[in-house]
């Protein structure tokens, strides 16, 4: 009987079956989100997409807040290069107010 294989090659090569592959590497870097801005912003943003053009897409639980993040994007740039250098280059990032439960409850999920 032949060993059973790792969960981690079977999922490789499904991804690669369904063409998935390149769309996990794309996104797969968000799972660092919080190293990127931290625990507490972690808890009340959540990123929603990366557009074709690699501008990160980011809810944010209060417009307030999407304003004084967008004044730190240069800050998070950096650290998404630094932080997790997998990632791709993201080059712009725009803040857009969301609902605040769904966004504290996604980052509870996590």
């Amino acid at each position: 009987m032949a060993p059973p294989n790792e969960i981690s090659d079977v999922l490789r090569s499904t991804l690669g079956l369904l063409h998935l592959k390149k769309q996990v590497e794309r996104y797969g870097w968000l799972q660092h989100w919080s190293k990127v801005v931290g625990e507490d912003l972690a808890k009340v943003t959540a990123p929603e997409k990366l557009t074709r053009s690699n501008v990160l897409i980011v809810k944010v639980t209060s417009a307030a807040l999407a304003q004084e993040l967008t004044l730190r994007k240069m800050d998070f740039l950096s650290r998404i290069s630094e932080q997790v250098p997998d990632a791709p280059a993201v080059c712009d990032m725009r803040f857009i107010a969301g609902d605040p439960k769904a966004i504290e409850k996604r980052a509870r999920d996590k």
